[in-house]
């Protein structure tokens, strides 16, 4: 039977850190070791992961300075015992058979990688959130140029083949260390994505499944919930390692054109409002939707035609239903994709942008959208 090393990297998480460790002690398959690596703690996590320690064989605690969660992880990849690793952080738990969905599959072949899905917690909210790429085997010398083109860019504004995550995954061992090899322990943000695509490289057998047994905390304390001031630092750093240590590779003019959109979209990220749009009046309320909605814009004038060739230009949202109480005049003008507002009411939409500078009649179609029925937390203006 395959054994397992857990890798739990943790820095001042007192606050979750026991339902973590919980999570994987109660696990129904008990072929694995746990090793906790304490990055410097300076709250109460040190004394909570030797507790645990003392009452629980599985667990190995490597206590340390901080050098930050890369190195964490590798520290504990250097010491770990078993031939495949998973990663576990310290606000995160698992499904109590995360570790047996797993490794049955290793028990019935013989594969390089097995990428699951994963459940965001957000606020008392979960939801499911999987891989584009689809199910299945994937033989790397086989199915390479479809692979190695969809694996960090899939499509759209930007949606990624593989989900950038160490964590929801199982690796060999041998091969991690590879990969790791030679990183630049000073990226701080997108590490995993340097990672992941490196093992990718090496990698030859891959499993790509829907099950989504691990929980994905996000929440305010956490350190990539703000962009630090060594933010582009940090970009720059990415960028040129992955394209160092890919270069090599017959796949790299794949995956270049990826890692491109990736540095646009990390930069995005950083700052929507900071991006020019493109000579239009009006820059889209990026900050206000998620992407990938299914939004409703209502209004065909200045303010709506540059939010909607902002949408068609970055593929930001899933769906664009664009309305106007004028639609006959707007399609009479050669706006062809504007409706009557009374066609939304019979399809699913998560968000209704009211693009109209006038605050008093964006107010006065507010106030028509509430007394048909629309939650006021979906109007948006």
């Amino acid at each position: 039977m395959n054994f397992l090393s857990i890798i739990m990297p943790v820095c001042n998480g007192e606050k979750y850190l026991e339902r973590s460790i919980k999570s994987v002690l109660n696990q129904n398959n008990d072929n694995y070791e746990l090793i906790i690596v304490d990055d410097g703690s300076r709250d109460a996590s040190g004394q909570i992961i030797d507790s645990f320690a003392q009452n629980d064989h599985h667990i190995t605690v490597i206590h340390k300075e901080n050098t930050g969660v890369t190195d964490s992880r590798l520290c504990g990849i250097k010491v770990a015992n078993g031939e495949y690793i998973a990663f576990i952080d310290a606000d995160d738990w698992w499904d109590k058979d995360y570790i047996s969905t797993y490794m049955n599959m290793l028990g019935k072949t013989d594969v390089d990688l097995i990428a699951g899905g994963c459940i965001v917690e957000t606020g008392g909210e979960s939801k499911i959130k999987l891989n584009n790429i689809p199910d299945g085997f994937y033989n790397l010398h086989d199915d390479g140029d479809y692979f190695y083109s969809k694996m960090l860019h899939y499509e759209g504004f930007f949606k990624f083949g593989i989900q950038p995550y160490l964590w929801n995954k199982i690796f060999k061992r041998k091969m991690l260390l590879q990969a790791y090899q030679d990183m630049d322990l000073l990226i701080n943000d997108g590490e995993d994505v340097a990672i992941i695509q490196s093992y990718f490289a090496i990698a030859s057998r891959v499993i790509v499944f829907s099950e989504a047994k691990y929980h994905y905390s996000i929440h305010p304390f956490q350190k990539t919930a703000s962009k630090g001031d060594d933010f582009y630092e940090n970009a720059s750093r990415l960028y040129l390692w992955l394209k160092k240590r890919l270069k090599q590779q017959p796949f790299f003019d794949l995956f270049l054109p990826q890692l491109d959109q990736y540095m646009r979209y990390l930069i995005w990220m950083k700052e929507p409002e900071a991006f020019p749009s493109g000579g239009r009046l009006f820059q889209f309320p990026f900050q206000k939707i998620p992407a990938d909605s299914s939004i409703v814009l209502h209004g065909a004038g200045n303010v709506g035609k540059s939010y909607y060739a902002q949408l068609s230009d970055t593929g930001y949202c899933r769906r664009v239903y664009w309305v106007d109480s004028n639609y006959i005049s707007k399609k009479a003008q050669g706006m062809k994709s504007v409706e009557s507002p009374d066609t939304i009411f019979d399809i699913k939409f998560d968000y209704i942008l009211i693009a109209i500078a006038n605050v008093e009649i964006a107010e006065q179609i507010c106030q028509f959208y509430l007394e048909k029925g629309v939650q006021r937390e979906k109007i948006i203006f």
